[in-house]
Order: C-alpha cells, then structure tokens, then sequence
C-alpha cells in the first residue's frame, strides 16, 4: 500500500487551476515543479494530497488528479489572516485525520498551516521560505514610516494600515510555528540563524538551497552580444522592503553617465504605492527610461533577461529569491544586496555581485562595471550558469528530498516534537 505525505501550499496546482477554469498561478510555481519531480521519483510508492485554502472556495474540494495525486481546497473566512485561524485549523486537522498520512510538508511559515502541529500526531515539517520575524524589521527602509501613512492618508487606503497589523500578527504566528514544530528544511545560513535563534532545540535538517525551477530558466543562456547595452531587468514587487523606490533613485544617477539606459520592471503594482511610483518617475524625469511590464510568466521574464545587461536587486532583506535563481540560472549578470539569506546564493565577484545594504552608489557603481567592462559581465555569467547544474540541478535535489523524507516514511513512528 502507498505511503501518503500530505503538503499545504499557498496556492493551485496549475493542473487543478485548469480545470477550475481559472488561471494557473506564476507565484509559488518552483513549488509545483519539485512536486512533478517528487512525483516521478516515488511513482506509486507515494500518494501525494496537496492543501491549500482559499476565500473564494465555498466548501471543501478534492480534485483527484490520478491514482497519486490528489488537491484539496478548503474554504477560507474572509478575513481569516488577521484574525485567529481556528475554523481553518479544524478543517485542515479533520482532512487530515482523515488522509491519516505519514507525513505533514508545510511549505512556508507566512500562513497559518504549521500550527496545526499541536492538534495531530503525525511528524510535520516546515520548509521555511520568507523569514517574516526579520523581515518586518526593514518594512520601512524603501518608505519611511511617516512616508508610508502619508501615502495612505493621501489616497485614502485604510488598507496599507490594515495591511502593517497583518503583517504583526502573521509574524507572531510565525514565530509560534518555529516554538512549535522540531523538523525544519531550510535554505541559507540567515534562515538557519532565525531557525535556531527563536527555537534552539529544532531540527534544521537541510541547509542546502533546495529550489527547483522552471524548466524555461534551464533552457535558457544569457549572451552579452545579444543584450541591449545600458539595459537593467528588475522582477519585483511592490513591499516597500524590496526596494524599488531605491531602484528608480540608482536609475537617476545612472542615467547622468549613460542617456540611453533602460530599465524593465517585471511585476505588479497596485494602488497608493503605484501612484507614489509613478508621481516619483515623472517627477525625475524618467519615464522614457522605464518599461513595465507587469506580471509576468517564466518565459517572457527569460525574454526580458536575455536582451537586459544587468539584473538587479533592490532588497534590503530577502532570504531565497527566486528571481536572484532564476537570473543566475539565464545567466544575466546579477547585482545584489549583502543581506539576508542571499550571501548564500552569490559569491561576491564569482557569480554575482554584491553591494552593502541600501547602499545606492556602491549598487551604482556595480552596475557601471558590469557595463563597462564586457568581460567581467562574461566571467559572472559563465559561473551563473553553472549553479542550474549542481545547487538548482533536478537530480540533486530529489535526492536530497529522498534522504529528508526517507526517515519518515521508513519509521512512521518518528516523533512529531
């Protein structure tokens, strides 16, 4: 009889997103590429039951993909996230009991999912992704504080001040996940020290960046005399602690030396902040230099790369970027913060480079080397490209899944704590 390990994840699986008729999502979609690889390797051995919860289901769900493969949707209040979780926790506690599983992989601490240790008794580990505990301490870094109500006030959106009592409260819950659970999947050596610093007698069973991508970023390979010279991709959201006002600032100075600069945003703006955006690019007079191009889908974010010069990074924290992967593995030269996670992604000079924190002329003048001299722009890309065959290589990482979840699936009588 097949095991069964049972996964909450924060969105839909392109399959079942497809038939729902609705649109497959972009975010989270590295996720449901390991899922296919997992898949592949234990064949009838697993049977998989991914979760997710969603305000716009009205009832439970179960979509049965084929004989190993099933996706549960669980109906989710309204406003759920800011406030407590305990009709969700049952639903997702009664599914579970159910499914009887060996094992629970909760995909992330930014939701709810892993406090569902304490109600069971199968074994639960949490892979963590965003590291809220300290990320909510550089929420006002792009935006000062009196900036951001400012803006709030200015557009009248009470949601932005919602939004920051979200964000406590989701750390909190955080923070109650790492206390509660023993076994933990890490990525980088800033997830590790959070890990272990709010919960000392955790289990960090992986360290290694386990992130699987799209099959379009291993396809793809950056060349320096097919980009546009002077150009910039950024893939970025608009979380005032990634950074894209201090992008637009470095672009100013950037455009004093080179004229024809161009920059390609990729990602959504919604809003006061879009507003506040668009109010900042005109007033610099920079308009003519920035191309938006909204959300986009793995293979126009690889088109947009390979005719760019530079990636670029504005985070003043960040743990795992996907997008810092996903350049590395085109091999567009990447330039980013020293901060967070991502010294464990880049090694300054080798497959990237790296500016201290919030800095704008050291970020600038990174970026005025990576245009001016093409073959440091070669060297940092050719080591990129290596990284898709060995840290995001497919074969190692069901591997390194396969010795994680060996020990519960061999031994169902693990200790959940």
């Amino acid at each position: 009889m097949a095991k069964r390990i049972l996964w909450t994840v924060n969105g839909l699986l392109p399959e079942v997103a497809k038939k729902l008729g609705v649109t497959p999502p972009e975010k989270g979609a590295w996720i449901f590429s390991l899922f296919t690889q997992l898949k592949e390797l234990y064949g009838s051995e697993v049977e998989f039951h991914l979760v997710t919860c969603a305000k716009a289901a009205k009832q439970s769900m179960h979509v049965e993909m084929d004989a190993t493969t099933h996706f549960h949707i669980l109906p989710m209040r309204k406003n759920a996230f800011s406030r407590c979780y305990d009709t969700e926790l049952d639903l997702l506690e009664k599914l579970i009991r159910q499914i009887d599983p060996c094992l629970v992989h909760v995909h992330g601490t930014e939701d709810f999912y892993g406090l569902v240790t304490e109600r069971i008794e199968v074994p639960v580990i949490i892979s963590l992704q965003g590291v809220r505990n300290e990320i909510i301490k550089y929420l006002f870094s792009d935006i000062s504080k009196t900036d951001y109500y400012k803006i709030a006030l200015r557009y009248r959106d009470y949601g932005m001040i919602k939004n920051l009592k979200v964000w406590k409260r989701k750390t909190d819950d955080e923070n109650k996940i790492i206390r509660m659970n023993r076994y933990f999947i890490g990525r980088t050596l800033f997830d590790k020290g959070a890990c272990l610093g709010i919960n000392p007698q955790a289990e960090y069973l992986t360290g290694e960046d386990h992130r699987l991508l799209r099959p379009e970023f291993y396809a793809a390979d950056w060349q320096l005399e097919e980009s546009e010279p002077y150009s910039i991709h950024t893939t970025i959201s608009e979380s005032s602690f990634k950074g894209v006002f201090l992008i637009i600032n470095a672009l100013e100075v950037l455009a004093r030396k080179y004229p024809q600069i161009k920059l390609n945003i990729a990602g959504t703006f919604n809003g006061p902040i879009a507003k506040s955006l668009a109010a900042t690019i005109k007033k610099k007079g920079l308009t003519p230099h920035i191309h938006f191009l909204g959300g986009c889908n793995a293979g126009q974010l690889v088109a947009s790369m390979h005719k760019s010069r530079v990636f670029l990074m504005g985070s003043y924290i960040d743990n795992s970027p996907n997008s810092l992967q996903e350049a590395q593995a085109v091999g567009i030269p990447p330039v980013a913060a020293f901060t967070g996670g991502i010294p464990s992604l880049v090694d300054d000079f080798e497959n990237g480079l790296l500016y201290p924190r919030g800095d704008l002329y050291y970020m600038v003048h990174l970026i005025s080397e990576l245009f001016d001299n093409p073959e440091l722009a070669r060297r940092i890309s050719a080591n990129a490209k290596k990284l898709k065959t060995t840290r995001n290589n497919p074969e190692r990482l069901k591997e390194l899944y396969k010795t994680v979840y060996a020990r519960f699936i061999e031994n169902p009588t693990t200790s959940r704590l």
